[in-house]
């Protein structure tokens, strides 16, 4: 899996560590102006997230280890993880639902 470009505002994220896992995982980072299209809360609030809860926590040995540990992380994130804004749900729960219901929608 390859990510190809994440954008985002905060400027807490424009240090040397997040430019290796960046760059780790072939990132490129893009950091829009404020009021921009890619302004967002959302993206905010889950690169905080990701480096208090997992990068913070952590010590890495490897750049390997650091792959395997994200990866474990983001799979947690999504699959077990509650969320708030998502009325206490992992984000795939809530996903698989939407989907279902198109799906339905779909076949009438």
């Amino acid at each position: 899996m390859r990510l190809h470009k994440i954008l985002y505002t905060l400027k807490e994220f424009d240090n040397q560590l997040i430019d290796q896992v960046f760059n780790g995982f072939g990132i490129e980072k893009s950091l829009s102006r404020a009021g921009g299209p890619y302004d967002n809360a959302v993206a905010e609030t889950t690169f905080k997230s990701f480096k208090t809860e997992f990068i913070d926590q952590e010590v890495f040995e490897s750049l390997e280890k650091l792959k395997v540990m994200s990866l474990d992380y983001i799979h947690w994130w999504n699959y077990q993880r509650i969320h708030g804004s998502l009325d206490y749900q992992p984000p795939m729960v809530v996903r698989l639902r939407s989907d279902e219901k198109e799906f339905i929608n779909l076949s009438k």
